[in-house]
């Protein structure tokens, strides 16, 4: 998640989820369409916003080989938005730290995917992505199920990539 006060990740024990959900609301929480969720009196929002693919930080923690899932395909190249300059105004005002990665996460994003595929090609990550971007905000249960259909047929294409990467 990204802490909003320090602008830094902050990477939490998913097994030990609180009964009130809140790092599953913090990390998904994006900018303008959620409020930060509060947890332990610090604000905080979706993790992509200080680190859109953490696999640096499983690197850091000793995992050599990475299994990377993306959400977009392979073409995808973020870029600055118009609604994320005014995001980063806006959020400015009361969180000081966060315009300066609002306006730079697409350098970081494309920058990391670049890195994540120099791993696949050195032979220390597998990376799975879908066929047409999928939309983080979709409710439509029908297109979930196929977007999650989708992630299944990609894992079973490349099972025997992921067996030989670990």
């Amino acid at each position: 998640m990204t802490n909003a006060q320090t602008g830094h990740p902050e990477y939490f024990d998913g097994h030990k989820l609180d009964r009130k959900g809140k790092m599953l609301q913090a990390s998904c929480a994006l900018p303008l369409m959620f409020p930060a969720i509060q947890i332990h009196g610090v604000p905080y929002y979706d993790g992509g916003i200080a680190d859109p693919i953490p696999v640096r930080k499983s690197i850091r923690e000793g995992n050599e080989k990475n299994l990377i899932v993306l959400t977009r395909p392979k073409e995808y190249r973020k870029e600055l938005s118009r609604s994320t300059k005014a995001t980063a105004k806006i959020l400015g005002r009361k969180y000081p730290r966060l315009p300066e990665l609002l306006l730079n996460r697409h350098l970081r994003y494309n920058e990391t995917v670049k890195f994540c595929e120099r791993q696949e090609k050195a032979g220390k990550a597998v990376i799975l992505r879908p066929d047409h971007p999928i939309e983080s905000l979709e409710k439509d249960i029908d297109i979930l199920q196929q977007t999650y259909d989708m992630g299944y047929r990609a894992a079973k294409e490349n099972i025997q990539k992921i067996k030989e990467l670990f």
